[in-house]
């Protein structure tokens, strides 16, 4: 059985990999489009981005952090009927 510590340093590197991962597939996804789509294109393409971006973020204000308690508020129950 892991420690804590071991499982933290595990979540750790797990988390910073998928983070390094998904910043090195936006910067290559961003040169191909700028090479493969003409600049007028290019422009409308990251204005898309750029409202898709804004839409997210205001979607998901939030969201994790109500997510989260509404699920400890669901297994606190959950252990209360049990006992």
């Amino acid at each position: 059985m892991q420690s804590d510590r071991s499982k933290l340093i595990s979540g750790f590197i797990s988390m910073g990999t998928s983070s390094i991962l998904r910043i090195i597939f936006s910067f290559l996804t961003i040169m191909i489009a700028a090479r493969l789509i003409p600049e007028e294109q290019l422009g409308q393409y990251f204005l898309i981005v750029a409202i898709a971006t804004l839409v997210e973020v205001l979607a998901s204000f939030g969201l994790n952090t109500s997510a989260t308690r509404q699920i400890a508020a669901m297994t606190d129950e959950d252990e209360k009927t049990r006992t």
